[in-house]
């Protein structure tokens, strides 16, 4: 995983395309993984992951360090995968109704609105749990970024050059923080 330093973050807020594309290769499988479990769509997870980062180029002078950029861009995902899901409720219904399947389409349309309200409150909790490990110590913060890379424990500890007992100390201080975090909110 590659982790976005203080001077990429001053880069990318000056326009440099370097600096973009380490953002691109930073975010852009996370938000798209983000964006599919809550659209269950890869064609409109696609445009939603495209229109966060263009929202992010035109607001770049407005991030101001490297958590508020993973926030931003979590949190612009999911508002424009919420405004997909409107719209494609509003014309679904509108469809359905015309058609005259009513009753059948609530049926499914409940569960449907279930599951997607169950994404949407997985995704609220990985938005905590992501500005929360913005706050972190730089050790235990790069081993958290690296676990949600799906790194192992010995990757990361190679990565690092730790010990892998190093690594789940951090990772257990980590948890233990964000654990804390989620119970007071």
């Amino acid at each position: 995983m590659i982790v976005i330093e203080d001077n990429d973050l001053l880069a990318f807020r000056h326009g440099d395309n370097h600096a973009m594309k380490k953002v691109f290769d930073t975010y852009h499988q996370q938000i798209y993984i983000y964006a599919f479990n809550l659209l269950r769509d890869q064609h409109e997870a696609e445009d939603v992951v495209a229109q966060a980062l263009e929202a992010l180029w035109r607001n770049r002078s407005s991030i101001n360090n490297t958590h508020h950029l993973g926030s931003y861009l979590y949190t612009l995902t999911k508002h424009l995968s919420i405004d997909v899901l409107r719209k494609k409720k509003r014309s679904t219904t509108y469809i359905t109704a015309i058609e005259g399947n009513e009753d059948s389409y609530l049926a499914e349309e409940e569960t449907s609105i279930y599951d997607r309200l169950d994404a949407v409150v997985k995704a609220t909790l990985m938005e905590k749990m992501l500005e929360e490990i913005g706050r972190m110590a730089p050790q235990r913060k790069k081993v958290m970024q690296l676990l949600l890379a799906s790194k192992s424990v010995v990757e990361i500890a190679r990565s690092m050059r730790v010990g892998i007992k190093s690594v789940y100390t951090h990772k257990y201080e980590a948890f233990k923080q964000i654990r804390h975090i989620l119970r007071m909110k």
